[in-house]
């Protein structure tokens, strides 16, 4: 194992615990595999699980996906000043081993390939400092733009119906 994935992408909630957090695996040779294209799969897959939603989930999933891909896009030119490559974040899931032949279809029609992630993390854009400490955790495109002082943008939410379904599990 060479790379540490944070769960939920929560670092720490203080500065101290990031910076410990951030020795041991320094000390355990890990590196840290930063997201930057995140999203509520998960959200998605709850409802996918039942089949009272299964098929608009299927309708809806990907363009949703679609969305948020775009909106890091852009906000990717914004705090970086180009694109780069991505690091994506999908769960393993029913959802996402149907759909996956859509979701790989949708990249390909965006332009995008598949890299080994250390291929991407040699971009310099991985190199940008990060210094968000907090009890979120989120996108690292959200987090170098809070380091850089810039006026926060959510990328889109899941519609309601999702939300709904997704609660009422």
């Amino acid at each position: 194992l060479r790379y540490f994935r944070h769960p939920y992408l929560h670092v720490g909630a203080t500065a101290e615990t990031k910076a410990r957090l951030q020795a041991f695996l320094d000390d355990a040779g890990y590196r840290v595999a930063p997201v930057t294209l995140d999203n509520s799969d998960y959200v998605y897959a709850s409802p996918y699980a039942r089949s009272e939603h299964r098929e608009r989930v299927r309708r809806e999933y990907v363009p949703y996906m679609e969305s948020v891909i775009e909106f890091f896009e852009r906000r990717s030119v914004e705090v970086a000043g180009r694109e780069f490559p991505q690091v994506l974040l999908i769960h393993a899931n029913a959802l996402n081993a149907d759909l996956m032949p859509d979701l790989l279809d949708m990249f390909r029609r965006r332009g995008y390939d598949f890299v080994p992630l250390d291929t991407a993390l040699a971009d310099a854009a991985y190199r940008l400092p990060e210094e968000y400490v907090g009890p979120g955790g989120f996108s690292w495109i959200h987090r170098w733009s809070k380091t850089k002082g810039m006026p926060g943008k959510g990328e889109p939410d899941p519609p309601a119906w999702v939300m709904t379904a997704f609660g009422a599990r």
